[in-house]
Parts: structure tokens; sequence; C-alpha cells
């Protein structure tokens, strides 16, 4: 996949691959944003970064869960199952 990908993108003009990156980040800013807003209703406690130019959330936590959450268990968890 990445070789058609950077096939295509090879055919593409400066202007038309700096549009294109444009047209993402606003996709992406607005799904993240959307996203942001859904978990802070869920959960006033958390403490979520605001997306800008990122393309991911950094969330904190430390104020939603109490004193016996283990972050390196959590993350073990992650990484076995691929997902929450």
């Amino acid at each position: 996949m990445g070789q058609k990908l950077f096939a295509v993108i090879n055919d593409l003009s400066e202007s038309e691959i700096k549009d294109w990156i444009e047209s993402l980040k606003k996709i992406y800013f607005k799904r993240l944003n959307n996203i942001r807003n859904e978990l802070l209703d869920l959960n006033n406690d958390l403490i979520i970064s605001k997306p800008e130019s990122s393309l991911y959330l950094i969330i904190d936590v430390k104020k939603a869960v109490n004193k016996d959450f283990s972050a390196k268990e959590f993350a073990l968890y992650c990484a076995e199952k691929g997902k929450i």
C-alpha cells in the first residue's frame, strides 16, 4: 500500500500535495475535536489536549481514576488487546 501511495504522490504537483495535506488537517481536526468534546461530556475530570496540528490527543486521567489505577497495567492491557 505504501508503494502505491508514494507512486500517486509522486505524480502530484507541490501545490496539489499541499492542498491534499490541508484537506486532511481539516478532516482530522474536526474528528479529533468531536472525540475530545464527547469524552469531556462523558467525564469532566479528564484533561484532554486540544488538537491543533497533531493527529492524536493526550488524555490525562489522574483526576478520573481511583488510587488503585495502574497506568502500567492499563498500557499492557491495551497492548495485549490492541484496543480498549
